[in-house]
Parts: structure tokens; sequence; C-alpha cells
């Protein structure tokens, strides 16, 4: 799978794609998560780079607009569980953004650490006709999972 990794939710452990999943000991019930490497070109702009902090009010400010959830969250373990692992997971994503942007504005060489990190990237991505082939491959798993084929397209498409 040349764009996308899977990754094990239990161990944190990204499965190598040359071994079969009973190779990788995967069992029935096992979480994972399909990742697909995105690849952005930064937009730099010298002149009207400021240092600005990310924080809590702009986090708010830039979500308002956001729909609320329309279910109502119950208190079911399940659910409190969940609720505590979004709470984490926006903790990391918030200290990845800061991090990110501090290494970016202190150090005049990161941007060329990050062009060869997605170059090294790059050379391990397969041809397109590959691609085609494992999007169709996705596409049939996630139908025999249960999914519609529209549904299917539209969720990798999005990721």
């Amino acid at each position: 799978m040349d764009n996308y990794k899977l990754i094990s939710i239990a161990t944190k452990k990204i499965i190598d794609e040359q071994k079969t999943l009973s190779q990788e000991d995967v069992k029935d019930g096992d979480e994972y998560l399909l990742a697909k490497k995105v690849f952005q070109q930064p937009l730099r702009d010298e002149q009207t780079l400021e240092p600005r902090s990310i924080d809590q009010d702009l986090i708010e400010y830039r979500t308002q607009d956001l729909p609320l959830p329309t279910h109502p969250f119950s208190q079911s373990p399940h659910t409190v569980g969940r609720t505590e692992f979004r709470t984490d997971l926006g903790r990391v994503l918030f200290t990845l953004i800061e991090i990110s942007y501090k290494l970016l504005w202190y150090h005049s060489d990161a941007e060329h650490i990050f062009k060869e990190a997605e170059e090294i990237l790059s050379k391990s991505s397969r041809t397109e006709s590959n691609h085609t082939e494992m999007h169709k491959n996705q596409i049939e798993k996630l139908v025999h999972m249960g999914f519609t084929a529209q549904h299917a397209q539209d969720a990798l498409e999005r990721t």
C-alpha cells in the first residue's frame, strides 16, 4: 500500500506491508487505524512570518462554527473511554502543532529536513497502476465488511 499505513491501536505498531496478517499475529477483534500519508507543500512568505502562539482561545475561535454532535452522550464506560481518548488525542495534536511551529520558526534548516523526509517517503511509493489496484482491493475489503461500494469509495477518497 503505497500511501497507506495500517497501525495497531493496542500495540501502537505499524503493520509491515511485506508480511501477511497471520505473520503479524492479527486476531479477530483487534482494532487498527488506516492512515494515509499526505504531502503538503509548506506555504512560506518570509516577509509576513510572525511568531504566533496557538492557544485554547485560537482553537475555540477556529472551531466555533463546527456543528455540535446530534447524538446525546451517555455515560456508559465505552463512551467515557472514547471521550478520554479524544481528550488525550486533542492534547497530543495540540502539542505536535506547537512543536512543529517552533521547529519551523526557530530552525532555518528544518524546511530542508522535511523536504528530505518527503523525498525518502516518496521513494517508497509504488506506481500509479499498483495504487489503483490496491484501491480496488481496499474497496472490496470494505464492501466485504458490510459497507456499500459508494461509502467505501467516499471514505477512501477522504482519507
